[in-house]
């Protein structure tokens, strides 16, 4: 038998833009550094100097590291472990938000799913990592379709991933609660069980814009002081092992010592996980499959939709400037000796450059088009019925 001790956080570390970090980084590592755990899974680790300060001083305890590097920003994942790491992947996911929404950044991060295989008294243990697309607008979440992409083919790898494994455990920062169908798609697609042990009052144990952290903005308090639970530590054996949650809870105080800030905008997760072998095969209890790949097939198509729409209306700008090019060349013709050259290039530049910028987004937008259909494509392969 074998219990592991794993630890997750989404630490919130964005180099300029996120609040006391350095002082959050010094405190996390000291953290990390007084306890005994077998697995550490870190996200928005975007600085590789928070990455070597926590390895600093936690490596005695845990040696084996790895940073998966991806993207323009990085991946932001990270995983510690007590136990030798034998092997890794990592998948980029090929929809992750838009160019022109800076303001959000996703798209400039090379999110995806991480793996590291960890060899543990002689049993594979597959540890997954990942961070989804975060959700800015709960009443019109323009991400919806590209965040359930994301989970479905994370949900894939792991269900592909996990076989000859012993255990399989999946940590991150899901960006969806419980109930929503992205956290429902990453549990059903490849079997895996939450850690959460269901307590009498769920709501307490939500792990981001709660009370009990100090960055959660008044304003979202008032709306609702409980949050949500975002992140998680789900697992699954393989048929000839056992695993069950022996623990869950929250990892770290509300905040740093003697300090009045919270160690990042989200809550750090821990659960124990026992792993024992079995006798005898027992399947396990899963939410209904196919009502899930049906929800996710009905979103990805309306996301088709949205983007479809989005081509058509591309297109005609693209027609309606060559037209008005097209005005502009005969009217030179006609009059090129009234005006200067500098003039011309007045009149000129601006519509080139409106062109490049529609072909630009034809071109992200056909690409967006191209991965839902592949996304749809494989939930029809795995049981939901194309529309006839």
């Amino acid at each position: 038998m074998t219990e592991l001790k794993v630890f997750s956080l989404n630490v919130w570390g964005i180099p300029y833009i996120s609040k006391d970090k350095s002082l959050r980084m010094e405190a996390l590592a000291e953290a990390l550094k007084s306890k005994d755990y077998d697995i550490v899974c870190l996200q928005e680790i975007w600085d590789t100097n928070d990455y070597e300060l926590i390895y600093s001083k936690i490596k005695s305890r845990m040696p084996y590291k790895y940073y998966y590097y991806s993207g323009l920003l990085g991946s932001g994942l990270c995983t510690f472990s007590k136990w030798p790491i034998v092997e890794t992947f990592y998948y980029k996911f090929p929809l992750n938000g838009y160019v022109h929404k800076i303001h959000h950044g996703d798209w400039f991060a090379g999110k995806g799913v991480a793996l590291a295989k960890l060899e543990v008294n002689g049993k594979i243990i597959n540890v997954f990592n990942t961070h989804l697309h975060a959700q800015y607008c709960q009443e019109n979440d323009e991400y919806l379709s590209h965040r359930l992409s994301q989970a479905y083919e994370a949900g894939q790898l792991v269900r592909l991933g996990s076989e000859g494994s012993a255990l399989t455990l999946f940590l991150g920062d899901f960006n969806s609660k419980p109930s929503d169908i992205c956290s429902k798609v990453l549990r059903t697609i490849p079997g895996l069980q939450d850690a959460f042990i269901h307590y009498e009052n769920d709501s307490d144990y939500g792990t981001n814009e709660t009370t009990r952290n100090s960055y959660t903005p008044p304003e979202v308090l008032r709306r609702n002081p409980f949050g949500g639970r975002l992140d998680y530590i789900l697992f699954k054996s393989n048929s000839q092992h056992e695993a069950k949650s022996l623990k869950y809870g929250f990892a770290l105080p509300d905040r740093i010592p003697n300090c009045d800030v919270s160690y990042s905008d989200h809550e750090a997760i821990e659960a124990t996980i026992e792993l024992k072998e079995k006798a005898t095969k027992t399947p396990h209890q899963h939410e209904d499959i196919q009502e899930v790949l049906h929800h996710s097939y009905n979103i990805c198509d309306n996301g088709l939709r949205e983007v479809a729409n989005k081509l058509r209306h591309l297109k005609i700008s693209f027609l309606v400037l060559v037209a008005l090019l097209a005005a502009c060349v005969l009217v030179q013709i006609d009059k090129d000796h009234h005006f200067s050259s500098f003039i011309w290039f007045i009149l000129y530049f601006p519509q080139f450059f409106l062109l490049a910028v529609i072909c630009f987004y034809y071109v992200l937008s056909w690409i967006e088009f191209q991965s839902l259909c592949g996304f749809q494509n494989s939930l029809a392969v795995l049981g939901t019925p194309l529309p006839t």
